[in-house]
């Protein structure tokens, strides 16, 4: 009889049983109190994603942020908006009234630039007046665009709080003297269309829509009809694009439309103008002036030597 009950005793459970039950428990379903009460779910609030927690800020702060940032250095804008017009910004105002006025660009006003600028004041002086408080008004509203776009590019890259730390950092070393801050230069011009760009070409990969990549190639198009020196920002997101495509996996047929597609998108701008000047018979001048005349200045300017550069029939007349 002792030797039946010794197989009658239960046997002690081994490692193999223990997490076997184990298994079995948290296959049903079953849950300990802790992890119930340490449920987010449970406790009735949403979990919190990576990118919220990773943001730094909650975005009522960040954006209240902003847009005291914003309103703080549009006031010292303000009280500058009746200095006196800086040399280019002369040159543009004046190319500007011009377009105002119903007379086509580079017909008596020569530039090295392209038109963009030129437009951009000539729009923004038909809003706001046609003296140095319009055009710096312009300004105070293109530099506060710069200022939100460039929010928006870092907190999406590096989170809300160095959004906000970027934006308030443009917006003071972008008022500063030492830059002509308080002037409406072309470079001022270039960095709003350039940012709107990059952030486009950011939200085009993540959402693999095609139709932001053109929208991005063409706020990039207008960034280097503003100043040739634009044209690093195209070169900056084809290179970048590229890179992405070729990590992935190259697919010839899908890297090209969509390389294609931002290409066509920054070619845009400047051949809607070049069409335009070519309509007012204006063509060779424009031309000249941003391409011909700037590099035979550059060279010169390099070389130490004065160019000599022949005058076109708008000068001559």
């Amino acid at each position: 009889m002792l030797a039946n009950s010794r197989f009658l005793a239960p046997m002690p459970a081994t490692a193999t049983t223990r997490n076997r039950k184990s298994s079995d428990r948290r296959s049903s379903g079953a849950t300990s109190n802790r992890e119930y009460s340490a449920s987010p779910q449970r406790r009735g609030r949403k979990p919190k994603s990576k990118l919220k927690q990773a943001a730094g800020l909650p975005s009522w702060w960040a954006h209240l942020a902003v847009a005291v940032t914003i309103a703080f250095f549009g006031l010292i804008r303000i009280h500058l908006a009746g200095f006196p017009l800086e040399r280019d910004e002369g040159e543009y105002a004046y190319a500007g009234q011009l377009i105002l006025h119903g007379i086509d660009p580079y017909r008596y006003c020569y530039s090295m630039k392209l038109p963009g600028t030129a437009s951009a004041y000539a729009l923004l002086m038909a809003a706001f007046g046609q003296n140095p408080v319009g055009v710096h008004l312009g300004l105070l509203l293109v530099n506060s665009a710069s200022c939100l776009l460039l929010y928006l590019l870092v907190a999406r890259l590096f989170g809300r709080l160095a959004g906000v730390a970027a934006s308030a950092t443009f917006a003071l070393l972008s008022l500063q003297p030492v830059v002509l801050g308080f002037a409406g230069h072309a470079t001022q011009f270039v960095v709003m269309p350039a940012i709107a760009g990059i952030l486009l070409l950011l939200l085009a990969i993540a959402s693999e829509k095609r139709w932001l990549l053109f929208c991005s190639g063409f706020c990039l198009g207008v960034s280097f009809l503003m100043k040739q020196p634009g044209a690093l920002f195209i070169v900056f997101a084809v290179f970048y694009l590229a890179y992405l495509e070729w990590a992935r996996g190259l697919d010839l047929f899908r890297s090209g439309t969509r390389l294609g597609l931002l290409l066509l998108g920054s070619a845009i701008p400047l051949l809607l103008s070049a069409r335009s000047m070519w309509r007012l018979e204006i063509f060779k001048d424009f031309g000249f002036g941003p391409f011909t005349m700037h590099v035979n200045t550059r060279q010169s300017s390099l070389s130490g030597k004065d160019g000599k550069i022949s005058r076109t029939p708008a000068l001559q007349s």
